[in-house]
């Protein structure tokens, strides 16, 4: 792949985690929508992450602009770092008294994991692919 051709992957790439994660959102509304509690049960921290995922690749979907291929690596990289900073800083148990909020924590963390295993798969394309 070229150096071009290597951009426009990362690009389909992110665009392809957004359209993922909206229509898994979609989904997880329609059955709170239904059966809210049942929703609650099995899909509730789902919702969470991904809502977590869309969020932070909303945020990033301009990254194939930045410039060249090596500056995109180069951000990728710090993506990286700075997420496996955070999960390696927080405490896996949370700190509060608040049930809810510690399960929020935890949620947090696997979150950030799922989202740091996404820009893993893009930095490989940036730097390997063929």
């Amino acid at each position: 792949m070229t150096e071009n051709e290597k951009i426009q992957e990362i690009d389909r790439q992110i665009a392809a985690i957004l359209r993922h994660a909206d229509e898994r959102i979609n989904k997880y509304t329609l059955q709170a929508a239904e059966d809210f509690m049942n929703f609650f049960h099995w899909n509730a921290g789902n919702m969470y992450k991904t809502q977590m995922e869309y969020r932070y690749f909303k945020e990033i979907k301009t990254l194939a602009k930045v410039g060249d291929l090596d500056e995109i690596a180069r951000m990728l990289c710090r993506l990286i770092a700075k997420i496996e900073h955070e999960i390696l800083d927080a405490s896996p148990f949370g700190s509060c008294t608040n049930e809810i909020v510690n399960a929020e924590h935890r949620l947090q963390i696997d979150g950030k994991r799922e989202i740091r295993n996404e820009l893993q798969k893009l930095i490989h394309i940036a730097q390997y692919v063929g």
